[in-house]
């Protein structure tokens, strides 16, 4: 009858189901037993991932190759980093940021996420920057006039010889030590040089 072939339908489908059945240790198990039930359910499920132990260094290693760190920093595939006009990105940043990313166990795009994130960080600061100085320049403009070109020749003359090798240009100033700067060439042209050197003292300290 078509009960009973049910029923011995269902019987063979529940022995399959217990045959297949993965049995869980208890919280007494043995070590042997719980490290038999991981290896087994790991078979059974084999994209199943098992959490690393994060004090075992070996362990770690293989788990951030299995998770797609390149076996070498310099296997990480640097990414182009592009900047707008006027930004400049620190060279060999790229290549530099390989080492502490295979360090941390980055994967090739977590690396070049955060090193895109970290550019693009270090893009706003320097924008601000320019904007800053943009806004300077402008003041400096509107309160010299006609003399403006002329006051930053001097205090062009003034950084060059004197803070070269801490203020790289004028665009590195700000308003206020461009017109101290000028002020100096003006006083210098007047009084002479022992006067100068008082007055770079004053702005040093």
């Amino acid at each position: 009858s078509k009960s009973e072939e049910s029923f011995w339908e269902q019987m063979t489908n529940m022995r399959s189901m217990m045959g297949q059945s993965i049995r869980v240790p208890t919280d007494d198990a043995s070590a042997e037993d719980k490290s038999a039930f991981n290896k087994r359910l790991m078979e059974k499920v084999p994209n199943l991932m098992q959490k690393p132990d994060a004090d075992n260094d070996d362990v770690m290693t293989a788990f951030y190759n299995q998770m797609g760190r390149p076996e070498a920093a310099e296997k990480y595939a640097a990414p182009e980093l592009k900047a707008p006009d006027g930004i400049i990105i620190q060279e060999g940043l790229a290549d530099n940021f390989k080492g502490i990313a295979h360090k941390h166990g980055l994967s090739q795009k977590q690396y070049e996420g955060v090193l895109q994130d970290y550019t693009q960080d270090s893009i706003d600061v320097a924008q601000a920057d320019l904007e800053q100085q943009q806004l300077s320049v402008k003041a400096l403009h509107d309160e010299w006039g006609m003399k403006f070109d002329g006051n930053m020749e001097k205090a062009e003359a003034i950084r060059a010889k004197y803070f070269g090798d801490v203020i790289p240009d004028l665009n590195s100033a700000n308003a206020d030590t461009v017109k101290a700067f000028s002020n100096i060439a003006e006083r210098f042209g007047k009084e002479g040089s022992s006067n100068i050197r008082k007055s770079l003292y004053c702005i040093s300290v």
